[in-house]
């Protein structure tokens, strides 16, 4: 679905990622991971456009993304971002309609029957039907996350993009939101590329992960095959002890404290 060809981009004179090869297949869910200042979301924002290749190329569908202006994008992909710019006094319905846009027509005014249908049931699919008529500033992080994704439904992509989703959301929010995510994966075959800094939540739910270290990719794979002790301390930089997840036997990683870092 998603592929990227020999890709060098970053800011002004800083090009941070370097000849990036990644191909991404339809209903996958890719995790991209990496220390912080890595490029991942440099990444990320060469996928949504947002910066420009130096070198190389980004294909959606076969379809270079030079050749798809944003409204195309935006009924293919749909992003769900850390920096959203919203009106706090916007209602969440309000909010969710905004995902229509790429939809309407030029000298369209209102929402159409089929506009409401949508947005309808992407709050249902979301649980954030409840709060409609509350305003965007009333909800909690965990609740305006909910609600950034029923936005992102609403344009009815085939693939979403996530920026660190579960950031400073407590371990029952970061459950609701990942389980949620892998709903949509497996029943509404949504592939998913999904930015995570929590090792352990990549390594739960992404069927494949990208380890990302100095602008380039350091290594792809299964969670298995990526999250081993030796590859994690080498890219961090810090002591760790991995072991099975007796439930889901992905791996789980341990952090070591001072102290105790001759233990393996």
């Amino acid at each position: 679905m998603l592929e990227i060809n020999n890709l060098t981009c970053g800011y002004d004179a800083r090009f941070s990622l370097t000849d990036i090869n990644i191909k991404i297949k339809e209903n996958e869910f890719l995790g991209i991971i990496g220390p912080n200042g890595s490029g991942k979301t440099t990444l990320f924002r060469a996928i949504t456009k947002i910066i420009h290749p130096r070198n190389g190329g980004i294909f959606l569908d076969g379809i270079d993304l030079d050749e798809i202006d944003f409204k195309g994008l935006a009924r293919k992909l749909a992003v769900v971002s850390q920096n959203f710019d919203i009106d706090m006094m916007m209602s969440v319905e309000e909010f969710v309609l905004l995902g229509r846009i790429p939809y309407r027509q030029r000298i369209q005014l209102f929402e159409s029957k089929d506009d409401g249908k949508i947005v309808n049931e992407a709050m249902v699919l979301t649980d954030t039907l409840e709060f409609r008529k509350r305003l965007m500033g009333s909800l909690s992080g965990g609740e305006r996350q909910l609600v950034y994704i029923a936005r992102a439904l609403a344009q009815k992509p085939k693939l979403l993009l996530l920026d660190e989703p579960t950031n400073q959301l407590d371990i029952a929010h970061q459950v609701k939101i990942m389980d949620l995510i892998k709903r949509l994966n497996k029943e509404r075959n949504i592939t998913v590329v999904i930015v995570l800094h929590d090792l352990n939540l990549a390594s739960e739910y992404c069927d494949r992960l990208v380890l990302i270290n100095n602008g380039r990719v350091h290594k792809i794979g299964s969670p298995c095959e990526v999250l081993t002790y030796q590859t994690i301390e080498e890219v961090y930089k810090t002591v760790v002890l991995v072991k099975e997840n007796p439930l889901s036997k992905k791996p789980y990683v341990f952090l070591v404290s001072e102290g105790k870092g001759g233990a393996k």
